[in-house]
């Protein structure tokens, strides 16, 4: 009971916070122009995945950065290269490094506007999406722990 009263109270909490969330003018104008840009739910629907694939992505290889610390003198700056650079020179696990690259692709398609690719080689939906973070975040998050 002490969980689920603790559970209700994080939930109340985050329900408050969102009711007091006022947007800054710059999220305003960026969200209007969102919309414009996605003429169809669908399209809006798409473009919100490849954001969070591109912002999901840039999180990680940043927690990757900080774990991989003491490498980063030699670690290359380009993105592919420097996930190889970390498999081979850090040990990074191979499972990580290869759904790490995934990512990038996706990250890539939506970053340069690419549906072609993103339509070949992007996730099949929200679900693929959320499994792979997940997985992702998870496995960083052992990295972490081990370096601490």
């Amino acid at each position: 009971a002490p969980a689920a009263a603790a559970a209700a109270a994080a939930v109340a909490a985050a329900d408050d916070a969102r009711a007091s969330y006022v947007p800054s003018a710059p999220s305003l104008l960026v969200r209007k122009l969102g919309s414009a840009a996605a003429a169809t739910d669908g399209a809006a629907k798409v473009r919100g995945l490849q954001r969070k694939s591109s912002d999901a992505f840039d999180a990680l290889v940043r927690r990757l950065d900080a774990v991989y610390a003491p490498h980063r003198a030699r670690a290359p700056s380009e993105f592919k290269v420097r996930l190889d650079f970390w498999r081979g020179a850090c040990a990074m696990p191979e499972r990580l490094h290869a759904e790490m690259h995934t990512l990038r692709v996706w990250r890539n398609a939506a970053e340069h506007h690419d549906a072609e690719r993103w339509a070949r080689d992007g996730p099949s939906g929200e679900d693929e999406f959320v499994r792979l973070v997940e997985r992702l975040g998870a496995a960083v998050g052992k990295l972490e722990a081990a370096a601490r």
